[in-house]
């Protein structure tokens, strides 16, 4: 359960330096770990195999 809680977390503070970052914000001390932008790619191909099943 701790595991979830600590990933929910990781994941909402991602979620929140890549929205402000897009706002053109910048966190210096935030550093986007490589599997986060692997986990991304991944959301991102299924929304397409997703998207490409439905049409």
């Amino acid at each position: 359960m701790v595991l979830r809680s600590l990933s929910r977390f990781r994941l909402d503070q991602f979620i929140d330096v890549v929205g402000d970052e897009r706002r053109g914000g910048t966190h210096p001390n935030y550093r986007v770990r490589d599997h986060y932008v692997a986990r991304v790619f991944d959301l991102l191909e299924i929304l397409r195999v997703a998207a490409k099943t439905l049409s």
